[in-house]
């Protein structure tokens, strides 16, 4: 598993533990690997994800 060296400091002051973002980050790159995407498709992928959460305050299940 993918291992962060540290802690994340967030805006709101909340500190985000590096255990979930590494435990976040390999269940996206086990995603991908699942679907066989490209590294292409990925960032793709990723950039959409950027800008969808750019647009709320909070991240909720929802369709699209």
């Amino acid at each position: 598993m993918f291992l962060e060296n540290h802690d994340y400091a967030m805006e709101n002051g909340e500190i985000f533990p590096r255990e979930k973002v590494s435990e976040l980050v390999q269940e996206i790159l086990n995603k991908f690997a699942e679907e066989g995407l490209s590294v292409n498709e990925a960032k793709l992928i990723l950039q959409r994800a950027i800008d969808v959460v750019g647009q709320c305050s909070v991240v909720k299940i929802k369709d699209f």
